[in-house]
C-alpha cells in the first residue's frame, strides 16, 4: 500500500515514522516499572476509560461517514475510522489528512464522492481548531486585560 505511491507520502517518511512509534514503545515497554507508578487497578480504569474514548471515536466517525455516504457498508467506514487514527498517531508525516485521503480512494476506490468527503472532514477539523484557538486567544487576550 505504501509501495504503491498513490498515497501522496514517500515510504520513507512512512517507515521512519513507524520506526519512531515502535522504538519510543520498546523504550516506554523497558521502563514502565519506573514511568507506570500508579497502582494497578487505577492504571486498569485508565486504560478502560481510554479504550472506551478511542472506540466511540472511531464508531461515531464511521456513523458520521455512512451519514454522507450510505451505500458504503458501515464496517468499512469503521476500517477506515481506524485507519485514520493510526495515520494520526504517526508523528513525522506533515500533513496526515493527505495521506488519509490518499489511503481512502486507494481503499474505497477513485470515486470523487470519497475524496470530497475526505477533504470536507479534513476542512471542517482544520476549521474547527481555528475557531476554538481563536476563541481561546481571544479569551486570553481579555484576561489579560483584566490583569492590567
Amino acid at each position: 500500500l505504501v509501495a504503491s505511491g498513490h498515497l501522496g507520502m514517500e515510504g520513507r517518511t512512512v517507515f521512519l515514522s513507524l520506526g519512531v512509534v515502535l522504538v519510543t514503545s520498546f523504550v516506554i515497554l523497558l521502563f514502565r516499572e519506573r514511568l507506570f507508578t500508579l497502582p494497578r487497578r487505577e492504571l486498569w480504569f485508565i486504560s478502560a476509560v481510554h479504550l472506551a474514548r478511542i472506540a466511540a471515536v472511531v464508531i461515531f466517525s464511521a456513523m458520521m461517514w455512512h451519514a454522507v455516504l450510505p451505500e458504503v457498508e458501515t464496517s468499512l467506514w469503521i476500517v477506515m475510522a481506524t485507519l485514520r487514527m493510526l495515520v494520526s498517531r504517526l508523528p513525522l508525516l506533515p500533513n496526515k489528512d493527505v495521506v488519509f485521503a490518499g489511503i481512502a480512494v486507494f481503499l474505497l476506490g477513485h470515486d470523487v464522492e470519497i475524496a470530497g468527503l475526505m477533504t470536507l472532514m479534513a476542512v471542517l477539523l482544520l476549521v474547527t481548531h481555528l475557531i476554538v484557538g481563536g476563541l481561546f486567544a481571544l479569551a486570553d487576550l481579555f484576561d489579560a486585560e483584566k490583569v492590567k
